[in-house]
């Protein structure tokens, strides 16, 4: 059963196609701003990128002189991982104008800054352009008010070759017209979209608008495949309009009998399919804090004491999937091209016992192996029901194969946190070193929204389908931390033991635990455990990493080396060893204060320790580490400098 087209072709009945529009005349925006911006002594913002501030303001009237323009820089209003976001201090500026109504004019800032500004309270009416613009042309599709003719030409070929190709199929070979169709199907708003959607829908007084708001808040909610959030609006929607040529109740009918049909046909599978719920980013501490996914742990095979192998999530998957040290086994050298599974043990087994690969979301096995999506968002991290919903897709194509399938689920983990139920959210830096403890409400409101994703999908597996529910790694800093190396994991297989653990599980040890699930004796059981935990991390080697490093130090800002520098380090009996370059070392216990060795009462056990955590770190010449030696030279030469 291919559930994407039983599914598509239910959503093609309540999403209206779009009317592609390339350029709006002068005249049609001088209509906007006289029917919704101006009034009787209004004093009115635009705000937005510049060409867009600047081509709406011309349409207002010249001798309106109460018109304030407030400029965006672009590069203020990204929010990519990884990048800092910078445009909350000019929202706090612009809550405090004195006006009468803000005209949002750019469309990649529309939702965040709606989002920000519901936040502050404002007085003033706030107005989304392309809103305004949608209701008057209907159903229509504007990139930017201010198209320039080279962009608008760009616009029409593309859409045009879409058209082709959808009637001329042999055009789907085309290398460009691929690139259209694809761009096409990134029809999805952010969560910041479902957000703003929601808060209009739910002050709404006037019917007809509350209908409005709440038809595009289910759209998106069944783009990004929540159906359980679908449903509940879908049911307020009814109470408005009612059941009579309501599309969206009919899809709720339909959807319903689907999911019967997929639960049904689930049920029945015999194979001993594997499904990980990889949540990334999540301590072992917000686990057990949270109570996340608790009624499920509490029926498994529950370990206490998982770590990472390195704290990042591909250096993780590297370990897991290999079996191999990172170090040792020159897992950096392979970064460039991804080829770091040639030697995969973990791989290996499963494809020798005949089970079909596949992961949702991020290429941390082989691209041979990764899934995409039928839509996409226009953040770099799509919703984790949107991978739930493929994940059942991916098990139910059915090829005669097992299926062990990757579901990497980490929008909803990393900042700024986003969720589908929030009522605001927060969007702060995401630098270097950031303050965590900000997010903390946000972070909690979101996992327990993640929570509800997977209950709602894992219910449809059948009693065969062996599930893991694991964190590749926690947060904080330093990534020697007990936060950030602590992860959770456990198990729930009707053929697997049941219970918790407290001896150290590794990720290095993976290959053993799914050897395990798939034989099930206690010999096997044994193997999963060790007496302790290796735990290693990579030198800075991102050309950002290594500049911001480099900066800190330029601006004497206190940042010490043994936070980001590459260490080893081994974890046994509520001791951690962390062994840095040169042979420098820290002893920590698990509170993560450091402490003497010879605050150990037992010697033999500093002995053991030192013998096995190692001394072999990355080779420095390996173009890995290109922008780590312009780091080490900068900092060589800086200390040189220094001392004379």
């Amino acid at each position: 059963m291919d559930i994407n087209v039983r599914a598509e072709a239910i959503l093609s009945r309540v999403i209206a196609p779009d009317k592609r529009t390339y350029f709006l005349s002068d005249m049609f925006l001088k209509r906007i701003v006289k029917k919704y911006a101006l009034g009787q002594e209004s004093k009115v913002a635009v705000f937005g990128y510049k060409r867009d501030v600047d081509r709406f303001s011309k349409c207002f009237p010249s001798k309106c002189n109460a018109l304030i323009r407030e400029y965006a820089k672009p590069e203020n209003w990204r929010c990519d991982p990884g990048q800092e976001f910078k445009g909350e201090e000019q929202i706090h500026e612009i809550a405090q104008l004195s006006i009468d109504r803000l005209v949002i004019v750019s469309n990649d800032l529309r939702y965040l800054a709606q989002m920000y500004l519901i936040k502050e309270n404002v007085s003033y009416e706030i107005l989304d352009v392309y809103e305004l613009i949608e209701r008057e042309y209907k159903r229509v599709v504007v990139k930017s008010i201010a198209n320039s003719p080279i962009q608008i030409l760009k616009e029409y070929i593309k859409w045009g070759g879409v058209w082709l190709s959808e009637r001329v199929p042999a055009l789907n070979s085309l290398q460009c017209v691929w690139y259209w169709r694809k761009e096409k199907e990134k029809r999805c708003d952010n969560y910041d979209a479902i957000l703003v959607k929601k808060f209009y829908a739910k002050k709404a007084s006037d019917p007809k608008e509350k209908e409005y708001y709440l038809n595009k808040l289910i759209i998106n909610y069944l783009l990004i495949r929540d159906y359980k959030s679908a449903f509940k609006y879908i049911d307020e929607y009814t109470n408005i309009v009612g059941n009579e040529e309501n599309p969206f109740e009919r899809a709720k009918e339909e959807f319903t009998e689907l999911f019967s049909q997929i639960k049904e046909e689930l049920q029945r599978r015999k194979e001993k399919d594997i499904l990980i719920f990889w949540c990334d980013s999540m301590p072992y501490s917000d686990f057990k804090r949270w109570h996340f996914l608790e009624n499920e742990a509490a029926d498994s095979l529950q370990f206490e004491n998982t770590y990472t192998h390195v704290p990042y999530t591909d250096t993780t998957s590297k370990a897991m999937f290999t079996g191999l040290p990172y170090y040792e086994g020159r897992m950096y050298r392979d970064a460039e091209d991804g080829n770091f599974f040639k030697d995969g043990k973990t791989i290996a087994l499963l494809e020798e016992e005949n089970y079909q690969i596949c992961e949702i979301g991020e290429n941390y096995t082989r691209k041979k192996y990764l899934k995409e999506l039928a839509y996409t968002v226009k953040n770099a991290y799509p919703p984790a029901a949107m991978y739930l919903w493929e994940s059942l897709a991916q098990m139910l194509d059915n090829n005669g194969k097992k299926k062990f399938i990757i579901c990497h689920m980490d929008c909803e983990l990393h900042e700024p946190y986003w969720n589908g139920e929030s009522e605001e959210m927060y969007v702060g830096p995401t630098a270097f070193l950031n303050d965590l403890t900000k997010y903390d409400s946000q972070r909690r409101e979101s996992a327990a929204y993640l929570e509800g994703q997977i209950l709602w999908y894992q219910s449809f597996l059948g009693e065969k389908a062996s599930r893991i529910f694991m964190s590749d790694h926690g947060l904080y800093w330093p990534p020697y931390s007990e936060h950030r190396l602590h992860a959770f994991c456990f198990i729930k297989d009707g053929d697997v033991r049941r219970g918790s653990y407290k001896e150290y599980f590794s990720y290095l040890h993976f290959y053993e635990l799914i050897t395990y699930i798939l034989y099930p004796t206690e010999e096997n059981f044994g193997r999963i455990f060790s007496d302790y935990a290796l735990v290693q991390n990579d030198h800075p080697y991102s050309q950002r990493f290594c500049e911001e490093i480099q900066h800190k130090f330029e601006n004497n800002e206190d940042l010490m080396w043994k936070t980001w520098i590459g260490f080893r380090g081994i974890i046994k009996e509520g001791y951690k060893l962390i062994r840095f370059p040169e042979n420098q070392e820290m002893w920590l216990d698990m509170e993560d204060r450091e402490i003497l060795p010879d605050e150990i009462a037992d010697p033999a056990l500093v002995e053991f320790m030192r013998d096995r955590v190692g001394n072999e770190f990355g080779d420095l010449s390996d173009p890995h580490y290109r922008y780590t030696r312009k780091l080490y030279e900068y900092l060589k030469s800086a200390r040189l400098q220094k001392v004379q």
